[in-house]
């Protein structure tokens, strides 16, 4: 005697599309695309709300991207009104590269030379100090 079960199969049980969320109205993104003194492309976002009230260089946990905290991201620029940057870290999203630790942190030096006046002079507090942005395993630095 053969026994089994049998079970209707529909797409839905096959495809399991991300919901992005909702892009807030005031928030615009500027794709990014910085070289890193040995070549490396490195790829981001900066999130610009209409008056920024300050600049976040926001650095999201380990094997992460920008695409798997972008509703993060925009909540921040848009909730507080900062200037945001985010950059895939090398070998992670669309940026190259081979992952090291000595190598993010030359990433983020890329970002802060390349971006940093720009966000300054943007924001109209000026620069007055950088602080780390404590988040359990999300890291930033904050511009005040």
């Amino acid at each position: 005697m053969l026994g089994g079960c049998t079970r209707t199969l529909h797409e839905r049980d096959f495809l399991y599309p991300r919901k992005n969320g909702v892009v807030p109205d005031g928030v615009e993104r500027r794709n990014l695309e910085l070289t890193a003194a040995d070549g490396t492309q490195l790829r981001g976002w900066l999130l610009r709300p209409a008056r920024p009230r300050g600049s976040l260089v926001y650095f999201y946990g380990n094997a992460e991207t920008i695409r798997d905290c972008q509703r993060r991201l925009y909540w921040l620029a848009d909730a507080f009104q900062l200037d945001v940057v985010a950059v895939d870290y090398r070998g992670y999203g669309t940026s190259d590269g081979v992952p090291s630790l000595q190598l993010l942190m030359q990433g983020a030096a890329v970002v802060y030379v390349e971006l940093g006046r720009e966000m300054f002079e943007r924001s109209p507090a000026g620069l007055k100090r950088w602080c780390p942005v404590p988040g359990g395993r999300h890291n930033g630095a904050l511009r005040a």
